[in-house]
């Protein structure tokens, strides 16, 4: 069932996919973290990388990075630059910063993060930062005892800067006219429409994230959890098809670092303790799960608009499958060979991805070649 991780490694350096994928232009391409990585290549990364990090795109890579690669180590790193000043975005990479700790820290790093929360939310703009707290605050997540915490907090964020709003218009109307105070009369309806929909949305979002993690077994979790991740449901948000994703790569073990000396070959492996063995039976429980997912997708459907859907659905599950170490059947293999990857689909393997250049980025002929 399992394959050899050899066969997949990129053939370009490590250091120079990591380097496209923080340096890609995010805001036109689609930059996917790259696969495969031993969690050891992805720690030294972001542990150079977080504090030279001065914008919010970089900073929101490098939180994908840890919290795909579960790297714990990173938590501090993040802490160490909350705050900042002097660019247009310092709410948004602090904010980013947050999300990064949340996503890979213990209860040392929550407890920062609620420190530094006060400060960030009363620096950030309620327009232009809108985004950026409500990723952070999907990043924190419920608190156990309650499913409404993150969803409360934004809230109540939201709530006080619509009501500064009205100050910020009469302002505006009594300094540059009618027309400039209509704008932000239309950013404070923006504001308030974002509050509407996507207050409960994260509400939803954390009751559910905490019924999934009451579940009573690993198995239970990750027969959950793969419909989730494949986004097939009406139950599974962009939000609970990323997070159910990263618990599955939780669940697999699968961001420990591996060993690829040719010489341990030779060598008897070490004893497997009882935790490595649930882990490797969790890789193989998943792994078979969207192996069947993808399955049962193989069948003609008869309207064009589903074949697409159910095509869309069997890529992903094979690419899933696949990543967990399923050798799959050589037909399939050739049918998704045959089938664009758009970059989306959270567990793949991309070991020769194509990442964009940097914005600006010059070529050797000297012209700006990004975006």
């Amino acid at each position: 069932m399992a394959h050899n991780p050899l066969s997949i490694l990129s053939k370009e350096p490590l250091s120079h996919q990591l380097e496209h994928f923080l340096g890609g232009e995010a805001k036109y391409y689609i930059i996917p973290v790259p696969t495969p990585l031993s969690k050891t290549a992805a720690a030294l990364f972001l542990a150079q990388n977080i504090p030279l990090a001065e914008s919010a795109d970089k900073m929101r890579k490098l939180a994908r990075l840890a919290a795909f690669y579960n790297v714990a180590e990173a938590a501090p790193i993040f802490i160490k630059v909350f705050g900042g000043l002097g660019r247009s975005d310092a709410s948004a990479r602090w904010a980013a910063a947050i999300a990064g700790a949340a996503w890979v820290g213990g209860p040392d790093a929550r407890s920062r993060i609620r420190e530094s929360l006060p400060e960030l939310l009363a620096r950030a703009d309620v327009f232009e930062d809108r985004d950026a707290i409500y990723d952070m605050f999907d990043a924190i997540g419920p608190e156990p005892a309650d499913p409404k915490s993150a969803a409360t907090r934004l809230a109540q964020w939201l709530d006080a800067g619509i009501t500064r709003f009205d100050l910020k218009i009469e302002d505006t109307r009594k300094l540059k006219g009618a027309e400039e105070a209509e704008l932000v009369h239309a950013q404070k309806v923006t504001v308030e429409e974002y509050r509407t929909s996507n207050v409960p949305r994260l509400e939803g979002i954390g009751a559910q994230r905490l019924k999934l993690l009451a579940l009573p077994s690993d198995e239970a979790k990750i027969k959950a959890l793969v419909p989730l991740a494949i986004a097939e449901t009406s139950e599974s948000s962009k939000e609970i098809q990323y997070w159910s994703a990263i618990m599955l790569l939780r669940l697999g073990g699968t961001t420990d670092p591996v060993s690829f000396d040719p010489a341990a070959v030779s060598k008897l492996p070490p004893p497997e303790s009882d935790e490595a063995k649930a882990r490797r039976a969790n890789r193989e429980l998943i792994a078979g799960e969207f192996h069947k997912d993808a399955i049962s997708r193989r069948a003609k459907v008869e309207n064009e608009r589903k074949q697409a859907r159910q095509d869309l659905y069997r890529a992903r599950s094979l690419r899933a499958a696949y990543y967990f170490g399923h050798a799959g059947e050589p037909e399939d293999r050739v049918w998704l060979g045959s089938q664009p990857d758009p970059g989306t689909d959270v567990l793949a393997l991309r070991p020769d991805w194509e990442y964009p250049p940097a914005c600006g980025h010059k070529g050797d002929d000297g012209h700006d070649h990004g975006p």
